[in-house]
């Protein structure tokens, strides 16, 4: 009898254990919290939103484009960076621009830099010089804007020029002779 009552104490000591778990487990895990604000996903995407100055792209009238070298007209396309003037280009420099390099921080001094725009659609034209961001494909592998301030200031720029128009009704142009490049990707130059 005394091994009995032993083996029923062990299958209860095990058996709450286990019947706790089962509970938990079938409960809902949401737990509600007094003054805890539920996440509201229309502020999360406002918070991707170009900022006031900003543009669709993330940039500002202050952001530059910049490369060391202009682009060589036998180049189909090059890498651009995106930058901040220290000090504008003067006969003292050598008609240089000391540029502050916003992807890494380093100062570079510029031979070639312009100010862009995002293009419209009386700007899509064969041979047209545009400025685009690399850091992001879409479906069927075409460059689109960037999504972020950080993406915009962190991933690649290209420059080249539009090679394709014919895909315009399909909402993008190839550029360099084969990059798929998103009509809301395009920038233009102001000036440089």
């Amino acid at each position: 009898m005394k091994a009995n009552v032993m083996t029923a104490k062990r299958y209860l000591i095990l058996s709450v254990p286990i019947f706790m778990l089962f509970i938990w487990a079938c409960t809902p895990q949401v737990v509600l919290r007094p003054n805890v604000p539920i996440l509201d996903t229309h502020a999360v995407e406002t918070a991707m939103a170009p900022l006031v100055g900003q543009d669709a792209h993330f940039l500002t009238a202050t952001d530059f484009f910049f490369m060391e070298e202009p682009l060589p007209n036998s180049s189909s396309w090059d890498l651009v960076f995106l930058g901040k003037v220290i000090q504008a280009p003067s006969i003292q420099t050598d008609n240089q621009a000391q540029m502050l390099r916003v992807q890494d921080g380093s100062t570079v001094w510029a031979r070639w830099l312009a100010t862009t725009r995002i293009a419209t659609a009386a700007d899509i034209s064969l041979g047209k010089t545009v400025i685009f961001y690399d850091g992001e494909w879409g479906e069927g592998d075409v460059r689109i804007p960037p999504k972020s301030n950080q993406d915009a200031r962190s991933l690649a720029w290209i420059i080249s020029r539009i090679t394709d128009t014919s895909e315009t009704f399909r909402g993008y142009v190839l550029c360099g002779g084969d990059m798929k490049v998103s009509l809301k990707n395009l920038r233009v130059i102001v000036t440089q």
